[in-house]
């Protein structure tokens, strides 16, 4: 268990760090949205369903394997998608 000073100070790192997030939200969906049909099925699967990969596989008619990799892409890809546009509007400020 956390002791209440740790617990404290985890509450007021979080409410800090929360505020930096924010501004990622219309990016994240704008990224998600450019995704190609099958890598946002995997993502809506995989953190909206909370599916693993092996349920995904059955579901997506892929193998384990190959859903793991489709994931990994898809991640980069969103990863990449989004520093994109925070350079493109923090360059147009």
């Amino acid at each position: 268990m956390f002791s209440n000073d740790l617990a404290e100070k985890i509450g007021q790192v979080y409410e800090k760090m929360a505020g930096r997030f924010d501004a990622y939200t219309p990016t994240l969906g704008e990224c998600l949205e450019e995704m190609d049909h099958r890598a946002r099925k995997a993502f809506d699967l995989r953190y909206v369903g909370g599916l693993k990969p092996a349920d995904m596989a059955e579901r997506m008619s892929m193998t384990s394997g190959a859903v793991r990799v489709l994931l990994f892409r898809a991640r980069s890809a969103l990863r990449e998608c989004i520093e994109r546009r925070t350079k493109e509007s923090h360059d147009s400020l």
